[in-house]
């Protein structure tokens, strides 16, 4: 392709009706968010029997309050202040398990409690084949991790961590209507909440958190879903911030698609990575206003061959990096990519990443370590990437292999060597000389 194409997109857009706020597709027309419906009666847990000690096991008690609430046609659960252990509980329809200031949700650390069964999603709170849920602050979630993380750590030396399953603070399967608002995550035994084959979901005002080599302690993970808002939240773990994936065949119900983040800050961590598994599509991902503050990636498109699909219709805007990494990475190639692009090979079968229509725009790279790094496949290039407004300050610079890309307003400042090179690409907007030999990222 020669010359720049120019890429509609939307500005932002906020949508307060019957019960729903707005998430936007990159390019399109705003989608819908419904909030979850939930009566206004209130059970406490201590009702129930639940002993604010931390000590008590007050699993029971807490299951019973949300079952009587649920009995009688929804409700709030509200957990008081105080520190209450409990190990797994399921969630109900029209239920919002809300922890009031001072009060700590305390995971149990006994391993037994978390049997692994036919699901290997072990989880803390588990939703299922529900409707109208919300977890709500301002109280928090303590997930204990440490003993899980020490043993699989263990295990891992000992290349066996797969004997080994860790449950995830929150899980949620085939759900309608879910949010999370307001309460602080910290320290999971895995992830702090996996969303899958759900729609209208809303994440607001969150904190959560572990420390930065805490295994797979993703902050929030969505796969297969439809109208997304994550919004005001702060996140800094040990794995992704955000993570966006689908996987299974490339039908209707699979395809991840009009998913919002914005106005939030992120940590360390992986920053918002779409894939590594993709092969059912993700499609009308805006990412906006966001901070990202020594987190090992920024922007993160990620597949290869054996799980790859079409990923499109993504835009990135108005977003601050300082002290990244890989600020801006959209590779075909994961996990590791061909240091010599001349080496790199086609990709075979149904399942090669499909990379299109992918606007960056009004981003600032602030003592980063790399430039962008654009690596689609020499069979199936990257296709329409637009980058405005990109200023960047990096120890090196930018990449373009097998893409067509087109650059405007853009300053790639290196401290040392080109700001930009290609291989096998169409660049316009600025210079990117053909590389040759290897790439070396810092």
């Amino acid at each position: 392709m020669a010359g720049r194409r120019s890429i509609p997109w939307f500005g932002a857009a906020v949508l307060l009706a019957a019960g729903m706020v707005s998430a936007r597709t990159g390019r399109g027309d705003p989608g819908p968010v419904a909030v979850p419906s939930i009566p206004d009666r209130v059970v406490s847990i201590l009702d129930h029997g639940a002993q604010a000690d931390g000590a008590a096991d007050c699993t029971a008690a807490i299951q019973k309050a949300i079952d009587a609430a649920a009995a009688a046609g929804g409700g709030r659960v509200v957990v008081p202040a105080g520190r209450f252990l409990s190990g797994p509980v399921a969630l109900r329809s029209r239920i919002d398990l809300h922890l009031e200031k001072d009060a700590v949700l305390l995971m149990t650390q006994r391993f037994e409690d978390y049997p692994k069964g036919s699901n290997v999603f072990l989880k803390f709170l588990a939703a299922e084949g529900v409707e109208d849920v919300r977890v709500s602050g301002p109280g928090t979630i303590d997930g204990q991790g440490q003993p899980w993380w020490d043993e699989f750590l263990r295990l891992k030396a000992e290349k066996r961590e797969k004997e080994f399953a860790r449950p995830q603070a929150i899980y949620v399967s085939k759900c309608r209507r879910v949010a999370l608002e307001g309460f602080t995550s910290v320290n999971p035994p895995n992830s702090h909440c996996s969303f899958r084959d759900c729609r209208d979901l809303t994440f607001r005002g969150l904190t959560m958190t572990a420390p930065d080599e805490s295994p797979n302690t993703d902050a929030i993970n969505l796969g297969r879903t439809k109208n997304v808002l994550i919004t005001s939240c702060t996140i800094s773990t040990g794995d992704d911030n955000v993570a966006l994936v689908s996987s299974g065949d490339p039908v209707e119900e699979n395809v991840t698609e009009n998913v919002v983040v914005r106005d939030c800050t992120f940590g360390f961590g992986h920053g918002v990575s779409i894939g590594s598994y993709t092969s059912a599509g993700l499609r009308g991902i805006t990412v906006e206003n966001i901070t990202f503050d020594k987190t090992v990636n920024g922007i993160r498109i990620k597949s290869e061959e054996s799980r790859g699909g079409e990923v499109k219709n993504v835009t990135y805007r108005n977003l601050t990096m300082t002290g990244v990494r890989y600020p801006i990475v959209i590779t075909s190639y994961y996990p590791k990519w061909p240091k010599n692009p001349a080496d790199a090979q086609p990709g075979t079968g149904a399942n090669v990443p499909r990379y299109s229509d992918i606007l960056i725009e009004n981003v600032t790279l602030i003592d980063c370590r790399n430039g962008p790094l654009i690596y689609g496949m020499p069979n199936h290039p990257i296709e329409r990437l637009t980058i405005r407004g990109l200023k960047a300050t990096v120890l090196q610079g930018g990449v373009v292999f097998y893409a067509t890309a087109a650059l405007d307003g853009c300053e790639i400042r290196p401290q040392a060597g080109l700001p930009l090179q290609s291989f096998h690409a169409t660049v316009t907007g600025l210079d990117a000389p053909a590389l040759s030999g290897e790439y070396k990222a810092k």
